[in-house]
């Protein structure tokens, strides 16, 4: 789909984050694409105020993307102790989600972008 076929792309949402478990608790299956128009941001008659299966666990929000509200290239992000995540990942580790600098992790591969040289902390 182009930009210019969406009327007000600002405003648009693509994609929310989802429940991973209905509200007893249940695992869901949970989807790539929550839309709209399947019933995914129907209102959920077990949770008032929350929807079916678009998550708004914040403070009574949720995270969404929008059509059209930032775009980046992939080596911009790649760039970024931030927009990557990394420097949260370095100072709120858990030993799944951490950096090499961080004493006990066991995220040690290369597919751990945080442990690439450029966000050593001693960098910071």
């Amino acid at each position: 789909m182009a930009l210019a076929q969406v009327d007000t792309p600002v405003d648009t949402i693509v994609i929310t984050e989802d429940w991973s478990q209905d509200a007893t608790g249940a695992a869901i299956n949970a989807e790539t694409w929550l839309e709209a128009f399947n019933g995914d941001m129907a209102r959920d008659p077990l949770r008032p105020g929350s929807m079916l299966r678009s998550a708004n666990r914040h403070q009574g929000g949720m995270n969404c993307a929008f059509f059209d509200r930032q775009w980046l290239k992939p080596d911009t992000i790649w760039q970024s102790r931030d927009l990557t995540g990394c420097r949260l990942v370095h100072n709120y580790p858990t030993p799944k989600m951490c950096d090499k600098w961080n004493p006990g992790c066991t995220s040690l591969d290369a597919k751990n972008n945080c442990n690439d040289e450029r966000f050593n902390p001693a960098n910071y």
